[in-house]
């Protein structure tokens, strides 16, 4: 994968995001917020598209040359119908601006809360969405390392079949070496992320698929299958991998989607399927299953409301 520089998408300093784009500037502009970055709405001044535009604030980031990792590799990146399109990048002594395609501003955290209720069968389609994305991702040689909630987007809100893949920040181009440092969300990390950060030794796309799994007990249920009074106590139990089906929420959700997470919770990540491998799983081919519990929403609220910052690398 090429993440040089040249990438056709890649215009460093070289041009102002401005000569090209009007950045809202009020509080009604603001599409989200992170830790690192602001994301505005934006207008192209050639076409007049509406964009959104990622204003990255370089003095809260510590390590300058990592800064432009997300940039170049989804500047490196082909249009995918399941990851969000980037545009163009432009740098900037304060800032860096990254011009990505237009979104709702529903993430599927934000989703499930307003709708209330799920079916198993919507539950499958969004994983499957997902899957799809980390398949094209993984063959980039890419890992994500962030796969959760608030980073899957919903194109057009309320409709479950246009989710994208969102927020490659701490993403790694694994072309030359897999990762062996710690980052992602705690909930969803993996074991053998966690094992890496003791023994110094490289973890593989599995770490996307574990979170995977994290992701569909989570929009199946509302509930985490690990958690912790604090971040010690929640990374034993991750490292335990003893799943638990949270009753009632697990009382009528099928054999094949605990089957499924069942396999992407494995501790062992060499026995985690891969994306490719997931798309086959019956839960996802043939799934008809009905309407999930009824506390599905207000679990997902009291559990993750309090949003975490990641772990950076």
């Amino acid at each position: 994968m090429d993440t040089g520089a040249d990438c056709p998408k890649f215009f460093g300093d070289k041009e102002s995001v401005f000569d090209h784009y009007e950045v809202g500037h009020l509080d009604e502009d603001i599409l989200g917020k992170g830790y690192f970055a602001v994301v505005r709405k934006g207008k192209c001044k050639k076409t007049g598209d509406i964009v959104a535009v990622k204003c990255i604030d370089k003095s809260k980031v510590e390590d300058k040359r990592k800064l432009l990792a997300e940039a170049r590799i989804l500047a490196s990146f082909a249009d995918h119908p399941r990851i969000v399109s980037m545009h163009g990048v432009y740098d900037s002594p304060e800032y860096l601006y990254i011009v990505m395609e237009l979104m709702s501003k529903n993430n599927l955290f934000d989703e499930i809360i307003e709708r209330e209720f799920l079916t198993e069968q919507q539950a499958s389609t969004v994983i499957k969405q997902i899957f799809e994305a980390l398949v094209f991702i993984h063959d980039q040689k890419v890992v994500h390392r962030d796969i959760k909630l608030e980073n899957l987007l919903l194109k057009t809100k309320g409709d479950l079949s246009t989710i994208k893949v969102a927020d490659f920040g701490l993403s790694k181009d694994c072309s030359l070496s897999m990762p062996k440092t710690a980052v992602g969300t705690p909930f969803y990390v993996s074991p053998d992320l966690l094992i890496a950060v003791e023994d110094g030794s490289p973890y593989t796309y599995a770490v996307d698929m574990w979170a995977m799994g994290i992701l569909l007990f989570i929009v199946l249920s509302g509930r985490l299958p690990f958690t912790g009074e604090d971040d010690e106590e929640l990374f034993d139990n991750i490292l335990t991998a003893n799943i638990v089906w949270k009753r009632p929420q697990f009382d009528n959700v099928s054999a094949n989607a605990k089957d499924l997470i069942s396999k992407l919770l494995c501790k062992d990540p060499a026995c985690r399927p891969t994306a490719k491998e997931a798309l086959q799983h019956p839960f996802i081919t043939s799934n008809d299953g009905g309407q999930l519990h009824a506390s599905l929403s207000s679990n997902l609220s009291k559990t993750l409301l309090k949003r975490q910052k990641p772990t950076t690398d």
